[in-house]
């Protein structure tokens, strides 16, 4: 029994997993929702951040859920409901983490934020 890493049939199922639909349209959907939310929280404000938070979440949602139907529209498959639910519960921990600490400001940086001090 080998347990070394093989890279001929991972090659292979990430080429037939690429040349289906399904694929593309979650690759679509977490490339927009990126770029919305991003030029959504251009602004800095909370509410604003906040608004593009829920946008990209409501567009990963859509595109997971469309890319389970596309590939059975008879049966919703069980991962597009938990990459569903993922989706909403970090989605809501980064509201709360930026309605408690607030968006950065343009020239600040990550690590000036002491939580302790």
């Amino acid at each position: 029994m080998s347990f070394g890493f093989a890279a001929t049939p991972l090659a292979y199922d990430y080429t037939s997993l690429a040349s289906g639909l399904p694929f593309w349209i979650r690759l679509g959907a977490c490339a927009l929702s990126a770029l919305l939310g991003s030029l959504i929280s251009q602004k800095r404000r909370r509410g604003w951040v906040v608004f593009g938070q829920i946008v990209c979440a409501s567009l990963l949602s859509g595109g997971f859920i469309w890319a389970a139907w596309m590939e059975n529209p008879n049966f919703w498959v069980v991962e597009s409901i938990v990459s569903v639910l993922i989706t909403l519960f970090l989605c809501v921990l980064v509201c709360i983490a930026i309605v408690l600490i607030g968006p950065l400001q343009a020239d600040q940086e990550g690590e000036e934020l002491d939580e302790l001090s």
